[in-house]
């Protein structure tokens, strides 16, 4: 039966984000929240090998999926963009053509439901990265701004980092009307953009922001993951 499988036949939890930008030079603090999905999701899935690498560590992945290529790859970034084809989906299937890649999770349910509780009914902007090159960002932060509607009664803006309408241009009009609201960035680290970049959009909108957090800021992300890994975990079991 699948799960009386001897432990080595598990696959490996590859998390893989980014990687951490801007002033985290400190060992200890760079991809600090990644860090710590990694050593919440290990405690839940103890029975598993879980690695966690990112993007910006050039053949990390490769290596990773090298070592056990039974894999369950998860994807800590916003949108299916570049750097999901490219620098995650299309390593992953040409080191293993066994491994499971899950999608983004921006495009959960459970996530719109996350940030519709850290808001607590209030209105939000929330901030995606944009790019002047791709839709991608913008969709997907488009498409989890309706999730969130259809979830709350919070009403959702969006506004990106790089291209319009620009987050901050929002912030400091939310300032000048007096409007209330939860500014929610889509990023996991507070590196460059969910650092130092969030802080000029909350700095914008001054009395207007009754509250400010980053996606990887909240303990229920790891909820979120474990839930999506174990139904991979399930379909691995039942196909193997």
């Amino acid at each position: 039966m699948p799960g009386n499988k001897p432990i080595h036949n598990k696959p490996q939890i590859v998390l893989v984000s980014h990687g951490d930008r801007g002033d985290a030079s400190d060992d200890v603090l760079r991809d600090a929240r990644l860090k710590s999905l990694q050593k919440q999701l290990q405690a839940r899935f103890s029975e598993c090998q879980l690695s966690a690498v990112t993007i910006s560590d050039d053949g990390a992945l490769s290596e990773a999926l090298r070592a056990n290529p039974h894999a369950i790859v998860v994807s800590l970034l916003f949108s299916k963009g570049y750097f999901f084809t490219q620098k995650i989906a299309s390593i992953a299937a040409q080191a293993s053509d066994s491994a499971i890649i899950l999608s983004p999770f921006v495009e959960n349910a459970a996530l719109a439901r996350l940030v519709a509780d850290a808001a607590g009914g209030k209105d939000i902007l929330l901030v995606g990265h944009g790019s002047g090159k791709s839709d991608a960002s913008a969709n997907a932060t488009r498409a989890l701004a309706l999730l969130i509607e259809q979830v709350s009664s919070s009403n959702v803006i969006c506004g990106f980092l790089e291209q319009s309408p620009y987050a901050v241009d929002l912030a400091s009009q939310a300032q000048a009307s007096g409007t209330k609201m939860h500014v929610m960035g889509l990023f996991l680290e507070a590196g460059l953009h969910g650092g130092e970049d969030f802080e000029s959009i909350t700095r914008a909108a001054g009395d207007a922001c009754c509250g400010a957090s980053i996606i990887g800021d909240h303990y229920g992300l790891a909820d979120l993951l474990e839930t999506e890994i174990k139904r991979s975990l399930e379909h691995w079991a039942s196909v193997d």
